[in-house]
Order: C-alpha cells, then structure tokens, then sequence
C-alpha cells in the first residue's frame, strides 16, 4: 500500500508544485485511500514554496520534491482532482483498476489551548450523540459515544438507546498519540486489530469542557463535538474491528455470507422467548461480524408494512439486539487487503405483535 502510495505522490509532486506561488505554505492531510472503502492513513502533503513533501505523523519525510513548475490535470497514469478544500489523486493501474487517495486541506480555524493539552485530556471523558457507527446504517438508535483518555490509552464506550431506554453497549481500548503538525493538532487512533493502520483525527476545539473533531468519509467532512462527562457504567462486552475501514457487505462474499445454521434455526431460537410487540411490519438489525465472528456496531430500522417509519416494543428490539450479539456460528471469512470484516444485518417480519419470518 504505501509504495504504491509513495510512488503516485512522487507522479503527481511535478503536477502540484508549480501551481502554487512563493508565498504559500499548505498542508494537507491524507484522510484516507480508497473512497468506498475507507481504509485509514496518517500522511501529510506539505506544500512549501514550490516543492512538495510527503510526511509521516512523526514528520519523517518519504520523500521530497523541489522546485518544480509543471501544472497539470494528469500525467502518465495519475488523474488529479483539485476541489476548494481537497486534492484527489487517481493512479490507474495496468488492467485499468484506480485506487483513489484523498487529501483534505487542514482547517486553520481552532480553538485550542496547547500549553494545557496534558492536563486537560488525561482522566477525562468526553461524550457526543453520533447518528451511527461507522459500519452499520441506523435510523432508529440514539447512539452515544464517550472517549476516556488515559495517558496512553483510549477508552472507546458506545451506548446504544431506544426511546431513552439502553439497549446495548460496548467497549474498546486502543492506543493513542497526541501530535501537533504545523500549528494544527491531531489524534491519531489505531482501531484495527490485525494491522498497523491509525486514522487521524484533527483537534479543531479542545478545553476543559469541549472537544471538537474532525475526520472524513467519502468526502463528506463529518464533525463531532464533544462534551464533558463523568465515566458511567463500563459495559463487559469488548468489540473491536479487525481492520478500521468500511467492511465489506454480506452479499459481496461468494458465497454469501450467511449464519451457518440457517434462518429456519435462527427463527426458532430467536422467537423462543421473544417479547410481544404491537402492530405489523418489520425491524432491521444491522451489524458488524468482525475476523473472530464478534459482533458489535449496532443500526436499527423500523417500518411498518408500507415500508414508512414506524415504533415497537423496546423491549423487544433490546431482545433482538441482544440475542445477535451472542451468535458465534457464522462461515470462516477470507480476508483480503482492504475487507477483514462484514456488514450484515436479520430483517424480521412481525405480524400482529409477534416475529413470524427473517430474512435474508
């Protein structure tokens, strides 16, 4: 990944430079490779008076370009697409595949006090309401995140709601580091498991009572902001995806990944002690399943038989909820580069209160 990497920032350095003046000195950060996918990188593209940088988060340099005063939309097999905030580079392959790499300027704009980071983040916890994880659709759940710094390490904790009652929780420790680049600071998270692979976070607010990131996803530039908070229960249940990107869907295995014991088994297990609910349609539980058949990453949707919004029983979607986390019984997962995790989701058919069918 990163050679090739290297190799497509080396292509694109003599494109770049010679549109920039003498005067200017931008930095870019390389949100992440591979836009349907997400897959997480931690490089800059630091743009100083005509010459070009390519920059680790420890500021080792890779490589550097200089002086160059050529300005073009492509060369040899690099696309370049400049946008107001972004620069994407498409390197095109020889069977004509592309990987994309997306770089989004860094926002100058923050409120950060420096000379207090060690003493504001160390024993203290943060929390914000998200609209849902990063690998699983949701429409129904009120998901609230909370970061506990410790001074090597992040607690992760989701709590997952439904009309204020908890359904679910889960947590994860990862390592963290804390860097500034450029005058800009950065949280750097490494959330995958099976690799090496960190995503940064940009600090755009950080005092004793706020704390303000900023990350991308498919060029959407996506804000969080976070409030002060006291550490409440920690749940029991772990869960931590095997590769930090965007897994991959449950019909795109070959075959598809399904639960090995089948939906007739599911349904009689799952409906055995099931709670009663009113009304007819259907309730969706995604999920994600990651490289040792965990789950976690929880969405819910509702819908009656018109496929409109619609509300059950709590309790019953807690159920729900609660009996998939516990299912282990699921096909081995051939892993490759860029997918060490799947999406999924159970789609039950309710009919006058009660669970009557699942799909897929």
């Amino acid at each position: 990944m990163i050679k090739t990497l290297i190799l497509f920032i080396s292509l694109f350095s003599a494109t770049f430079c010679g549109a920039q003046t003498k005067t200017e000195n931008d930095l870019y950060v390389l949100r992440y490779a591979l836009e349907n996918i997400n897959y997480p990188t931690n490089f800059f593209l630091e743009i100083k008076n005509d010459s070009i940088y390519f920059v680790d988060s420890n500021n080792k340099i890779y490589q550097a370009y200089k002086n160059n005063n050529v300005s073009k939309d492509s060369i040899q097999n690099v696309l370049i697409e400049k946008r107001k905030e972004s620069i994407i580079l498409k390197f095109i392959n020889d069977d004509n595949t592309k990987v994309d790499y997306t770089f989004f300027k860094v926002i100058q704009d923050v409120s950060i006090d420096f000379k207090n980071i060690k003493k504001t983040l160390p024993k203290s916890t943060f929390e914000t309401q998200i609209d849902k994880t990063f690998s699983s659709p949701n429409s129904d759940l009120q998901i609230k995140k909370s970061f506990t710094f410790s001074k090597d390490s992040l607690l992760i904790i989701h709590n997952y709601f439904l009309q204020n009652k908890l359904m679910y929780a889960e947590k994860e420790l990862v390592p963290y580091e804390l860097f500034q680049k450029n005058n800009s600071l950065f949280l750097e998270i490494k959330q995958s498991k099976e690799n090496d692979t960190k995503r940064l976070y940009q600090i755009i607010k950080l005092n004793k009572n706020t704390l303000s990131l900023v990350y991308y996803d498919q060029r959407e530039k996506i804000t969080e902001t976070f409030k002060k908070s006291t550490l409440k229960d920690i749940p029991e249940k772990e869960f931590s995806v095997c590769l930090d990107s965007h897994p991959k869907e449950y019909y795109a295995a070959n075959p598809d990944y399904k639960y090995t014991k089948g939906n007739n088994y599911l349904l009689s297990k799952i409906t055995k002690n099931a709670p009663l609910a009113k009304g007819n349609g259907y309730i969706t539980i995604h999920f994600t399943i990651n490289c040792s058949n965990e789950i976690g990453r929880f969405g819910v949707e509702q819908m009656d038989t018109l496929y409109k919004p619609a509300t059950y029983n709590p309790d019953l979607i807690k159920y729900l909820i609660n009996e998939i986390a516990l299912l282990k019984d699921w096909p081995d997962f051939i892993k490759n580069s860029y997918h060490h995790d799947i999406h999924a989701f159970l789609l039950f058919k309710i009919k006058d209160g009660k669970i009557v069918d699942l799909c897929p």
